[in-house]
């Protein structure tokens, strides 16, 4: 067992909090719902991104993640992305990025 601010914490323990979290966060389908209108938003790759983002903010955040966080995140994701993708936001292809880049807006 590890210690984490003087408390024991059973590994195992918290590797099946993580997997049943990041299962919620898929199954609850706000990221399908995120903007389903806006192209965009239906790339696999953004909906990856937007699932890495909920899961980080499930994990940081605990017993605080509800239904439309992804609502918050989405202006979050479009602010970052602005910076290296031109034109409008229906034009925007997440796969024309590098990984590098990809990496650093996730």
């Amino acid at each position: 067992m590890a210690m984490y601010s003087g408390r024991a914490i059973d590994a195992a323990r918290v590797a099946r909090f993580r997997k049943t979290l990041a299962a919620s966060v898929i199954d609850i389908g706000d990221v399908p719902r995120t903007l389903p209108e806006v192209p965009f938003f239906q790339q696999v790759n953004v909906q990856s991104s937007l699932s890495r983002s909920l899961y980080i903010w499930a994990i940081c955040h605990p017993g605080s993640y509800v239904q439309g966080v992804n609502d918050l995140v989405t202006p979050l994701l479009v602010v970052f992305l602005s910076e290296h993708l031109e034109g409008d936001l229906d034009s925007w292809v997440l796969t024309t990025l590098s990984p590098e880049i990809t990496f650093k807006v996730d």
